[in-house]
């Protein structure tokens, strides 16, 4: 269920350059409720530990193309081959992976990058029938087991076909432990995390039963691989942040679910007050950020919302940014909110887009749903949408100039 916009009114403690929350006219927002119609619980979002549970639908990303090798049911019925069988075809891919895809001795992935054809109408183990990360999803078929080894840190991805096979639905899920109750993410065909070497995870194929209790199992190959978080001139620091809707720091820096933020009311607006409703001085505020940001795009959030811990139409959690800030913002729930214009790289590892934004000025969303929010224009140019897992961390380089960046390479 999509989280409602919350606020708080509080003291300005500063600690180090940093500002300790709660404080402030502190509004949590997302998105206004005019942009909330196309948001349900059937969206199809990558399910993390902070995140909510979807349905089955595919999210509107590019296709991953499967990587089709040759299988032999002969030798994948108990989840074991004998070498003797082994064909040349096969011994041309990866090696076959050590164990036997069950809970207590799963497949072991410790070389990227992974490749794995199996199928799970041949699989006997079916223990698990839901996880934590999507309770009410039925995932009662037969499920296949893997074991993450890390050498290290880097953003893991993980597929199992393109999601278009209407016959099969096996779905994939990244466990803390060999725990159902410990996913960190769950997706019907792919997914993006950070990872740490010092983690012990599990990746789980399990198979989606219907309404029916018809269990779409078949044939899957799991794709997995591992890339270096970024260097040079997209280094992030590599620290936690206490975040005031979590119990445990969030390491950064990390994937999640980012909302898409409302305007702000910048320096340059509003002299003696406010706007006086959602809309008043929008068009002019889509101009002026055109001309300062040089971004060109058709701008159509509303001013952040009133009335929440006493706060204006348009007012952030602290002053108002400078019209460039405003332009390139994003939130998170910060316990210390760090200072304004403080440096964020935003990076969409499906398609390797990248913009340095401006945090500091906003405090949300709220909700421990998600791991922060980015105004329209971020998610205008790494096209994403509202609620789509984007990786997000502090950069290195505090004085890079706000707006896309071009990372590649830097890995």
């Amino acid at each position: 269920m999509h989280a409602p916009s919350l606020a708080r009114c509080h003291l300005a403690v500063l600690l180090f350059g940093l500002t300790l929350q709660p404080l402030g006219c502190q509004v949590l927002h997302d998105v206004p409720a005019s942009d909330r119609s196309d948001i349900s619980d059937a969206e199809p979002i990558d399910q993390g530990p902070s995140d909510i549970p979807v349905s089955d639908p595919e999210i509107d990303d590019p296709d991953l193309p499967p990587t089709e090798l040759p299988t032999d049911p002969d030798l994948v019925l108990d989840g074991t081959i004998d070498p003797g069988d082994w064909s040349p075809e096969i011994e041309d891919q990866s090696p076959f992976p050590t164990g036997t895809g069950t809970w207590e001795e799963p497949f072991v992935i410790d070389r990227f990058p992974f490749s794995d054809s199996r199928d799970t109408s041949l699989v006997d183990q079916a223990e698990v029938d839901a996880y934590s990360c999507a309770p009410t999803i039925n995932e009662s078929g037969a499920e296949v087991v893997y074991r993450l080894v890390l050498p290290s840190a880097g953003v893991l991805s993980v597929s199992v076909g393109d999601g278009s096979e209407q016959e099969i639905d096996v779905d994939i899920h990244l466990l803390s432990g060999p725990d159902p109750d410990a996913c960190l993410v769950r997706h019907h065909y792919r997914f993006y995390h950070v990872v740490w070497p010092e983690e012990d995870l599990y990746l789980v194929v399990d198979t989606w039963v219907d309404s029916e209790g018809t269990a779409l199992a078949g044939p899957y190959t799991l794709e997995v691989d591992l890339t270096d978080l970024f260097s040079g001139v997209c280094q992030m620091q590599q620290d936690p942040i206490d975040l005031i809707n979590r119990e445990e720091p969030l390491q950064l820096p990390a994937i999640g679910e980012v909302v898409r933020e409302a305007h702000l009311v910048t320096t340059q607006e509003f002299p003696d007050g406010w706007p006086t409703s959602s809309r008043e001085g929008l068009e002019d505020h889509y101009a002026l950020s055109q001309s300062v940001s040089g971004y060109v795009m058709t701008r159509t959030s509303d001013w952040a919302p009133a009335g929440e811990g006493g706060c204006e139409y348009g007012q952030g959690s602290t002053v108002r940014p400078p019209v460039l800030d405003e332009a390139w913002y994003v939130n998170m729930y910060w316990r210390y909110r760090p200072a304004g214009g403080t440096r964020m790289l935003v990076y969409n590892p499906v398609n390797g887009r990248a913009v340095v934004t401006s945090a500091g000025y906003e405090t949300g969303p709220g909700s421990n749903l998600r791991i922060g929010g980015a105004c329209e224009e971020i998610h205008h140019y790494l096209g994403s949408t509202h609620g789509s897992r984007l990786l997000m961390g502090f950069l290195a380089d505090q004085e890079l100039p706000l707006g896309p960046i071009e990372c590649d390479g830097d890995h």
